[in-house]
């Protein structure tokens, strides 16, 4: 079931380079092509799993912690979780 585009969360366009850190540490290279309140939308050239825990680090300061729910070719998205 698919949420109604008037019920998400307002999504801004972006290109802003990020690092995803996943469960082992490893620190990946990537670029963040839409944000929201709740989630993510990003480019990546390494493999990614739905399901991963990872964290997010941007310019902004502190990691965010996410969930990534889907990945198709070299973009993943996600939600952001309480950490």
């Amino acid at each position: 079931m698919s949420v109604p585009p008037e019920s998400r969360a307002r999504r801004i366009e972006t290109e802003l380079p990020a690092v995803l850190i996943d469960i082992g540490g490893t620190e990946i290279a990537v670029v963040i092509l839409d944000l929201s309140a709740d989630g993510f939308r990003l480019r990546c050239s390494e493999r990614l799993e739905p399901g991963e825990r990872v964290r997010i680090r941007s310019g902004r300061g502190e990691d965010q912690l996410a969930d990534l729910r889907w990945v198709v070719g070299d973009e993943a998205g996600g939600v952001f979780v309480a950490s």
